[in-house]
């Protein structure tokens, strides 16, 4: 859940992961992976969520939602 417990993100096998307001399951976004995402956090006091995907870089990546 985003900090103010507004939106979900999901995460599968699929090379997406759905943002979803938590109210109404209204899709209102998709970020297109380049890989499997494996983990997802958001920060706790902004509508920044962190991911990780299955892929060589071992990066953690970054995603900006507006309010």
């Amino acid at each position: 859940f985003g900090h103010q417990s507004q939106l979900l993100a999901l995460a599968s096998e699929d090379p997406y992961i759905e943002i979803a307001k938590v109210d109404t399951g209204e899709r209102v976004y998709a970020l297109k992976c380049d890989a499997q995402t494996l983990a997802v956090a958001w920060h706790p006091k902004a509508s920044v969520l962190a991911y990780v995907q299955d892929d060589d870089s071992g990066s953690v990546r970054l995603f900006g939602v507006l309010d």
